[in-house]
């Protein structure tokens, strides 16, 4: 009955990994409803400017819409701005984005 979703996968810039993936449930009218948009990023690895972009991508896509972005590991290596990444992760979790953080093998020593 709730097993509907939508899937779409981007590759953003070559490097970022972006899936919305919202599940749709269906109301007693017969209508589909989205109560909430599902966002992955992965493999950042250290590209503060990709991950500046695929957010301003995921607040227009998003609009009003309830959402969660959660990032998939290896945040930092490899880039020039791994300091940079953790630091805007860090600050959009302090002002209440909704976002979530979870360390990949890259991550290991954070």
């Amino acid at each position: 009955p709730h097993g509907i979703y939508r899937l779409r996968s981007e590759d953003t810039r070559g490097m970022i990994i972006a899936s919305t993936v919202a599940r749709i449930t269906k109301t007693g009218e017969g209508e589909f409803v989205m109560p909430r948009l599902y966002y992955a990023i992965g493999d950042v690895h250290g590209h503060l400017d990709k991950l500046e972009y695929i957010h301003a991508q995921i607040k227009v896509d998003a609009g009003r819409r309830a959402h969660r972005v959660i990032h998939i590991g290896d945040l930092i290596d490899r880039g020039p701005d791994s300091k940079g990444v953790v630091e805007f992760l860090m600050q959009g979790q302090a002002r209440g984005e909704p976002w979530e953080v979870v360390k990949g093998n890259h991550d290991t020593f954070l």
